[in-house]
């Protein structure tokens, strides 16, 4: 398995996270009034969802789990073969 791949996205996600706790203000009404700031937070969430379903797409094939049609493919490869608990493919509507 591309394990330092993995290693890497990994840390890229704690960076981007660890980015948007410092910039993230304590109310909502600050948070819709900080302009490119609130921009950056919505990107760099954005680019740690995308990392996470990387990792997911290099475990689905380096485990040889199928050809997926789309992320949510992947994913529900992965709870079939018990990479993942059902829970973590529960969609949060």
């Amino acid at each position: 398995m591309r394990k330092e791949i993995i290693r890497t996205k990994i840390k890229e996600i704690e960076e981007s996270l660890d980015l948007v706790k410092t910039h993230l203000p304590s109310g909502f009404e600050e948070f819709l009034n900080l302009g490119l700031v609130k921009d950056g937070i919505y990107k760099k969430i954005e680019f740690s969802i995308e990392n996470v379903f990387d990792i997911c797409a290099i475990i689905n094939t380096d485990l040889e789990l199928g050809i997926p049609r789309d992320d949510e493919n992947i994913v529900e490869n992965l709870i079939k073969n018990g990479v993942l608990i059902k829970e973590m493919g529960k969609r949060c509507d």
